[in-house]
């Protein structure tokens, strides 16, 4: 791969990551603004964990 190349390769995968990080920072600014949504998250997120360790066993 040439090094102009691999240069632009990285330039759009950073531009990609730059949006993900900004579209999460704004679904996760929702769901702790709305107190119904930071609760259904955080149960979800507890049974996951609950799960995982479960299975670790």
């Amino acid at each position: 791969m040439e090094a102009n190349a691999l240069s632009g390769f990285l330039t759009n995968i950073g531009t990609v990551l730059t949006s993900a990080v900004g579209w999460m920072t704004t679904v996760v600014g929702a769901i702790v603004d709305t107190p119904i949504l930071l609760v259904g998250a955080s149960l979800g997120l507890a049974f996951t964990g609950v799960r995982l360790f479960k299975a670790l066993r």
